[in-house]
Protein backbone atom coordinates (compact mmCIF):
# COMPACT_ATOMS: atom_id res chain seq x y z
CA UNK A 1 0.00 0.00 0.00
CA UNK A 2 2.83 2.39 0.82
CA UNK A 3 4.94 4.05 -1.85
CA UNK A 4 8.34 5.75 -1.85
CA UNK A 5 8.06 9.13 -0.13
CA UNK A 6 10.10 11.97 1.30
CA UNK A 7 10.84 11.78 5.07
CA UNK A 8 8.55 14.72 5.77
CA UNK A 9 5.61 12.88 4.23
CA UNK A 10 5.81 9.84 6.51
CA UNK A 11 3.57 11.15 9.29
CA UNK A 12 0.86 12.30 6.91
CA UNK A 13 0.91 8.98 5.05
CA UNK A 14 0.67 7.02 8.31
CA UNK A 15 -2.33 9.14 9.33
CA UNK A 16 -4.01 8.26 6.06
CA UNK A 17 -3.38 4.54 6.52
CA UNK A 18 -4.39 4.44 10.19
CA UNK A 19 -7.04 7.12 9.94
CA UNK A 20 -6.74 10.85 10.60
CA UNK A 21 -7.48 12.35 13.99
CA UNK A 22 -9.73 15.40 14.09
CA UNK A 23 -6.69 17.56 14.80
CA UNK A 24 -5.01 16.17 11.69
CA UNK A 25 -8.17 16.81 9.67
CA UNK A 26 -8.19 20.44 10.82
CA UNK A 27 -4.56 20.91 9.81
CA UNK A 28 -5.12 19.19 6.46
CA UNK A 29 -8.17 21.35 5.75
CA UNK A 30 -6.22 24.54 6.40
CA UNK A 31 -3.31 23.44 4.18
CA UNK A 32 -5.64 22.33 1.39
CA UNK A 33 -7.50 25.63 1.33
CA UNK A 34 -4.27 27.63 1.54
CA UNK A 35 -2.78 25.78 -1.45
CA UNK A 36 -5.58 27.01 -3.72
CA UNK A 37 -5.81 30.46 -2.16
CA UNK A 38 -9.22 29.76 -0.65
CA UNK A 39 -10.49 31.24 2.60
CA UNK A 40 -9.47 29.19 5.64
CA UNK A 41 -12.28 26.83 6.67
CA UNK A 42 -14.17 27.47 9.87
CA UNK A 43 -12.85 25.18 12.61
CA UNK A 44 -16.34 24.66 13.97
CA UNK A 45 -17.61 23.51 10.56
CA UNK A 46 -14.75 21.03 10.14
CA UNK A 47 -15.08 19.56 13.62
CA UNK A 48 -18.87 19.39 13.27
CA UNK A 49 -18.50 17.54 9.98
CA UNK A 50 -16.11 15.04 11.61
CA UNK A 51 -18.55 14.24 14.40
CA UNK A 52 -21.41 14.05 11.91
CA UNK A 53 -19.50 11.46 9.87
CA UNK A 54 -18.67 9.51 13.03
CA UNK A 55 -22.31 9.54 14.14
CA UNK A 56 -23.64 8.52 10.73
CA UNK A 57 -21.12 5.66 10.60
CA UNK A 58 -22.37 4.36 13.96
CA UNK A 59 -25.97 4.76 12.85
CA UNK A 60 -25.33 2.74 9.71
CA UNK A 61 -23.59 -0.05 11.63
CA UNK A 62 -26.44 -0.14 14.15
CA UNK A 63 -29.05 -0.27 11.38
CA UNK A 64 -27.23 -3.16 9.71
CA UNK A 65 -27.01 -4.98 13.04
CA UNK A 66 -30.73 -4.46 13.68
CA UNK A 67 -31.49 -5.72 10.17
CA UNK A 68 -29.52 -8.91 10.83
CA UNK A 69 -31.30 -9.45 14.15
CA UNK A 70 -34.80 -8.93 12.76
CA UNK A 71 -34.03 -11.24 9.84
CA UNK A 72 -32.91 -13.94 12.27
CA UNK A 73 -36.06 -13.43 14.32
CA UNK A 74 -38.22 -13.69 11.21
CA UNK A 75 -36.51 -16.96 10.22
CA UNK A 76 -36.96 -18.39 13.71
CA UNK A 77 -40.64 -17.49 13.73
CA UNK A 78 -41.15 -19.05 10.32
CA UNK A 79 -39.50 -22.24 11.56
CA UNK A 80 -41.63 -22.29 14.68
CA UNK A 81 -44.79 -21.63 12.66
CA UNK A 82 -43.96 -24.50 10.32
CA UNK A 83 -43.56 -26.72 13.38
CA UNK A 84 -46.84 -25.50 14.84
CA UNK A 85 -45.07 -23.78 17.74
CA UNK A 86 -45.63 -20.11 16.92
CA UNK A 87 -48.84 -18.10 16.90
CA UNK A 88 -49.53 -17.23 13.26
CA UNK A 89 -50.90 -13.71 13.84
CA UNK A 90 -47.57 -12.61 15.33
CA UNK A 91 -45.79 -12.94 12.02
CA UNK A 92 -47.41 -9.98 10.15
CA UNK A 93 -46.44 -7.62 12.98
CA UNK A 94 -42.83 -8.80 12.87
CA UNK A 95 -42.77 -8.54 9.08
CA UNK A 96 -43.86 -4.90 9.39
CA UNK A 97 -41.05 -4.22 11.85
CA UNK A 98 -38.65 -6.00 9.52
CA UNK A 99 -39.67 -3.80 6.60
CA UNK A 100 -39.26 -0.64 8.69
CA UNK A 101 -35.78 -1.70 9.85
CA UNK A 102 -34.73 -2.53 6.29
CA UNK A 103 -35.93 0.95 5.26
CA UNK A 104 -33.85 2.46 8.06
CA UNK A 105 -30.73 0.89 6.54
CA UNK A 106 -31.29 2.77 3.28
CA UNK A 107 -31.86 5.99 5.21
CA UNK A 108 -28.67 5.43 7.23
CA UNK A 109 -26.73 4.90 4.00
CA UNK A 110 -28.11 8.16 2.61
CA UNK A 111 -27.21 10.01 5.82
CA UNK A 112 -23.68 8.55 5.70
CA UNK A 113 -23.24 9.78 2.13
CA UNK A 114 -24.54 13.25 2.98
CA UNK A 115 -22.25 13.54 6.01
CA UNK A 116 -19.29 12.32 3.95
CA UNK A 117 -19.96 14.87 1.23
CA UNK A 118 -20.05 17.66 3.79
CA UNK A 119 -16.72 16.52 5.26
CA UNK A 120 -15.14 16.34 1.82
CA UNK A 121 -16.33 19.85 0.95
CA UNK A 122 -15.02 21.54 4.08
CA UNK A 123 -11.97 19.38 4.94
CA UNK A 124 -10.93 17.94 1.55
CA UNK A 125 -10.77 14.33 2.78
CA UNK A 126 -12.86 11.24 2.25
CA UNK A 127 -14.96 10.04 5.21
CA UNK A 128 -13.06 6.75 5.20
CA UNK A 129 -9.89 8.69 6.10
CA UNK A 130 -11.30 9.76 9.46
CA UNK A 131 -10.28 7.59 12.39
CA UNK A 132 -13.07 5.43 13.76
CA UNK A 133 -11.99 6.13 17.35
CA UNK A 134 -12.55 9.87 17.13
CA UNK A 135 -11.28 12.28 19.75
CA UNK A 136 -13.79 13.54 22.29
CA UNK A 137 -13.11 16.97 23.81
CA UNK A 138 -12.18 16.96 27.50
CA UNK A 139 -14.32 19.03 29.84
CA UNK A 140 -12.44 21.85 31.50
CA UNK A 141 -12.95 22.49 35.19
CA UNK A 142 -16.37 24.06 35.66
CA UNK A 143 -14.89 26.66 38.00
CA UNK A 144 -12.62 27.80 35.16
CA UNK A 145 -15.59 28.24 32.84
CA UNK A 146 -17.47 30.16 35.51
CA UNK A 147 -14.53 32.43 36.21
CA UNK A 148 -13.98 33.21 32.55
CA UNK A 149 -17.68 33.65 31.82
CA UNK A 150 -17.81 36.53 34.29
CA UNK A 151 -15.11 38.39 32.40
CA UNK A 152 -15.65 37.52 28.74
CA UNK A 153 -19.32 38.24 28.32
CA UNK A 154 -22.42 36.80 26.73
CA UNK A 155 -20.89 34.53 24.07
CA UNK A 156 -19.07 32.30 26.52
CA UNK A 157 -22.00 32.19 28.95
CA UNK A 158 -24.25 31.13 26.08
CA UNK A 159 -21.83 28.38 25.03
CA UNK A 160 -21.57 27.17 28.61
CA UNK A 161 -25.35 27.00 29.03
CA UNK A 162 -25.70 25.14 25.75
CA UNK A 163 -23.05 22.61 26.79
CA UNK A 164 -24.68 22.01 30.17
CA UNK A 165 -27.98 21.33 28.41
CA UNK A 166 -26.22 18.90 26.07
CA UNK A 167 -24.60 17.12 29.01
CA UNK A 168 -27.95 16.69 30.75
CA UNK A 169 -29.53 15.35 27.56
CA UNK A 170 -26.62 12.93 27.13
CA UNK A 171 -27.13 11.50 30.60
CA UNK A 172 -30.83 10.97 29.85
CA UNK A 173 -30.07 9.36 26.48
CA UNK A 174 -27.56 6.96 28.02
CA UNK A 175 -29.99 5.92 30.72
CA UNK A 176 -32.80 5.34 28.22
CA UNK A 177 -30.57 3.31 25.92
CA UNK A 178 -29.26 1.13 28.75
CA UNK A 179 -32.80 0.43 29.90
CA UNK A 180 -33.90 -0.44 26.35
CA UNK A 181 -30.87 -2.71 25.93
CA UNK A 182 -31.68 -4.58 29.14
CA UNK A 183 -35.27 -5.03 28.01
CA UNK A 184 -34.16 -6.36 24.63
CA UNK A 185 -31.78 -8.84 26.27
CA UNK A 186 -34.55 -9.97 28.61
CA UNK A 187 -36.92 -10.42 25.67
CA UNK A 188 -34.30 -12.45 23.78
CA UNK A 189 -33.83 -14.74 26.77
CA UNK A 190 -37.55 -15.16 27.34
CA UNK A 191 -38.10 -15.95 23.65
CA UNK A 192 -35.40 -18.61 23.69
CA UNK A 193 -37.19 -20.24 26.65
CA UNK A 194 -40.58 -20.04 24.95
CA UNK A 195 -41.80 -17.45 27.45
CA UNK A 196 -42.09 -14.48 25.05
CA UNK A 197 -43.56 -13.93 21.61
CA UNK A 198 -41.66 -12.83 18.56
CA UNK A 199 -43.60 -9.58 18.65
CA UNK A 200 -42.18 -8.77 22.08
CA UNK A 201 -38.65 -9.42 20.83
CA UNK A 202 -39.23 -7.33 17.71
CA UNK A 203 -40.67 -4.44 19.69
CA UNK A 204 -37.73 -4.57 22.11
CA UNK A 205 -35.29 -4.56 19.20
CA UNK A 206 -36.99 -1.59 17.55
CA UNK A 207 -37.00 0.32 20.86
CA UNK A 208 -33.31 -0.41 21.47
CA UNK A 209 -32.47 0.75 17.96
CA UNK A 210 -34.38 4.00 18.42
CA UNK A 211 -32.76 4.78 21.76
CA UNK A 212 -29.30 3.99 20.38
CA UNK A 213 -29.93 6.35 17.46
CA UNK A 214 -30.91 9.07 19.94
CA UNK A 215 -27.80 8.37 22.03
CA UNK A 216 -25.45 8.65 19.06
CA UNK A 217 -27.05 11.90 17.94
CA UNK A 218 -26.85 13.31 21.47
CA UNK A 219 -23.20 12.26 21.85
CA UNK A 220 -22.31 14.19 18.69
CA UNK A 221 -24.28 17.24 19.85
CA UNK A 222 -22.55 17.07 23.25
CA UNK A 223 -19.09 16.81 21.66
CA UNK A 224 -19.71 19.76 19.35
CA UNK A 225 -21.07 21.84 22.23
CA UNK A 226 -18.04 21.04 24.38
CA UNK A 227 -15.66 21.79 21.52
CA UNK A 228 -17.29 25.18 21.01
CA UNK A 229 -16.99 26.00 24.71
CA UNK A 230 -13.37 24.86 24.97
CA UNK A 231 -12.52 26.74 21.78
CA UNK A 232 -13.79 29.97 23.26
CA UNK A 233 -11.94 29.40 26.53
CA UNK A 234 -8.61 28.16 25.16
CA UNK A 235 -8.40 30.14 21.94
CA UNK A 236 -7.41 27.33 19.56
CA UNK A 237 -9.18 24.35 18.01
CA UNK A 238 -6.28 22.01 18.76
CA UNK A 239 -6.34 22.87 22.46
CA UNK A 240 -10.11 22.51 22.52
CA UNK A 241 -9.77 18.85 21.46
CA UNK A 242 -7.05 17.95 23.98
Amino acid sequence: MEKSRQPGEAAAADQTVLGMSIKAVLQHARRSHALVGAQEPDDFDVVGACYEVHASRLQLLAALNAQERIDQLNDLMRGRADAGLEVQFDRPAVRTMRRDIHDSVFQAMADWRTAGQRLTRCAKILPSQLRQDVQWPTALATVRWLGLSRTTGHLLREAQCHYMECRALLEIARSQYERARRERLAADKAFSLGAATGVRVGEALVAERAHYAALVETEAMHAIGLFRLNRLVLGSAESALA
